[in-house]
């Protein structure tokens, strides 16, 4: 006997269960219906962790900028090599802004999803096939 959870169903499940006669077409969507919703999941999740290390990214860049910063001389070059960290770094806080914006939509799209995964689940009824 073989026991499967409905959050770790695949398509390839799917396609047995279909096979073996054990669910019918309607049964067929609705668990395809779940894999496509627990596709776009893992899809928040990977925008999520995306935009994190992003952000990290940046903060190390920004760190590196500022100890550039600190060890250069007064000289004309210098200044010029100031200006443009000064620059990129002020291009880098607007990223950051945009990302935090970028990730509470994903946490939210997340959180939506995740509901209406758990609600699918809870109100899916299984009649297999006899």
């Amino acid at each position: 006997m073989d026991s499967y959870q409905l959050a770790n169903i695949t398509p390839r499940d799917v396609e047995l269960f279909v096979a073996s006669n054990y669910i019918d077409a309607k049964m067929r969507a609705e668990l395809e219906k779940l894999i496509e919703m627990k596709l776009k999941i893992g899809n928040e999740q990977l925008r999520i962790a995306a935009l994190d290390k992003e952000t990290a990214e940046i903060g190390d860049d920004q760190k590196r900028l500022r100890e550039n910063i600190a060890t250069l001389k007064n000289t004309n070059e210098a200044k010029q090599l100031v200006a443009r960290y000064i620059a990129k770094a002020g291009e880098q806080e607007s990223r950051l802004e945009q990302i935090a914006k970028e990730k509470r939509e994903a946490q939210a799209a997340l959180a939506k999803l995740t509901s209406e995964f758990d609600a699918a689940v809870r109100a899916l009824t299984i009649n297999p096939i006899v």
